[in-house]
């Protein structure tokens, strides 16, 4: 149904590509998850399903679009979930709920039979508790589909996890991740930094600039293409849309084909940028979130509040792991991100 009103009343009529590799594997799928409509937003605060609730502080947002994901390992309901990211769906349910998620490289894992939210960035991965379990699912659903448009060939991931962190050369990215971040957000990922320092792993800061642009990029691409996805059914069934949808929707009307260069421009660029900053690093360490899990509000300013981070990862089609780093005061989990060369 992707959440929406749109599909209320659609039944599948087949598996997706992954959910197909999953059974294969011997997986026991045991349900759907609710979501964000469309995919297309960040709370979760579904008006056609009802709102997903944080399971930490059911007043605070879960992080979405994959909400009903994160939340689904959060209150251990299964092993492992199936979230998909665009620009941040995934890792910000994992940060907001205190678990893990993965942005795979984009192209690693087959969209066949995913409702899309913007070709050119959409992606899909795994929530899990345990990065184990994250990897053995990875390892599972990765591998290139000769029938999927958007697929990449790419080498099979390994099914094993790396032992220990010693040698490994990690850079933090400055100044935007690390501009303006909530105190505890801050602190948290600085103790991360340690601990990775004691095990062994060589941190260093790193000067990153385009990161700002890069963000405010990625979040006009995915409006535009969701735009030209959702152009006919706005005109025709607009009563379907929730209200946030429509207005996040008609904030890429408008835009040109030349502003549309210009976006694939930039995209180009950052893309090329962070992979030069790779050189020398294995990864990148970055806050997933500029702060902890915000009260449930308006769609519009919450989701763009949320996601100038994982925004920015997106659209260099970079592989990013949301890790758990630790609490705010009041209790609320806050995540760390762990970022590869494609």
């Amino acid at each position: 149904t992707v959440g929406s009103q749109l599909f209320g009343d659609h039944v599948a009529e087949r598996d997706a590509e992954i959910v197909s590799r999953l059974r294969a594997a011997g997986a026991v799928i045991i349900g759907k998850t609710n979501m964000h409509e469309l995919a297309f937003g960040a709370t979760s605060a579904n008006e056609t399903f009802g709102a997903v609730a944080n399971p930490w502080d059911a007043g605070k947002i879960p992080g979405g679009s994959s909400g009903g994901s994160g939340v689904a390992i959060a209150a251990d309901l299964c092993i492992a979930s199936i979230g998909t990211d665009t620009g941040g769906a995934i890792r910000l349910p994992a940060a907001f709920t205190g678990v893990a998620g993965l942005r795979p490289t984009y192209g690693a894992v087959s969209t066949r039979g995913v409702f899309p939210v913007a070709h050119s960035l959409d992606t899909v991965g795994p929530l899990a508790r345990s990065v184990l379990d994250v990897a053995s699912v990875f390892a599972v659903i990765a591998g290139y589909d000769i029938r999927d448009p958007w697929s990449v060939d790419l080498p099979s991931p390994p099914v094993d996890v790396m032992p220990d962190v010693s040698g490994l050369r990690i850079g933090l990215p400055q100044p935007f991740f690390f501009d303006a971040l909530d105190p505890e957000v801050e602190r948290a990922v600085r103790v991360a930094a340690t601990v990775l320092c004691d095990l062994g792993a060589n941190v260093s800061e790193l000067e990153l600039q385009g990161g700002a642009e890069a963000a405010e990029a990625c979040g006009v691409l995915i409006k535009v293409e969701a735009l030209a996805l959702h152009e006919r059914d706005l005109r025709e069934r607009s009563d379907l849309f929730e209200e946030g949808t429509r207005r996040r929707l008609a904030l890429a009307e408008g835009l040109g084909a030349t502003d549309l260069v210009r976006l694939i421009e930039r995209a180009t660029e950052w893309r090329a940028a962070v992979r030069r900053a790779f050189h020398g690093l294995d990864l990148m360490l970055t806050p997933t979130t500029p702060g902890p899990a915000p009260a449930t509000g308006e769609v519009v300013t919450t989701t763009a509040a949320v996601v100038p981070f994982t925004h920015a990862i997106g659209l260099a089609h970079t592989p990013a792991l949301s890790l758990p780093c630790g609490f705010t005061g009041d209790g609320l989990p806050l995540g760390v991100q762990l970022v590869a060369a494609p």
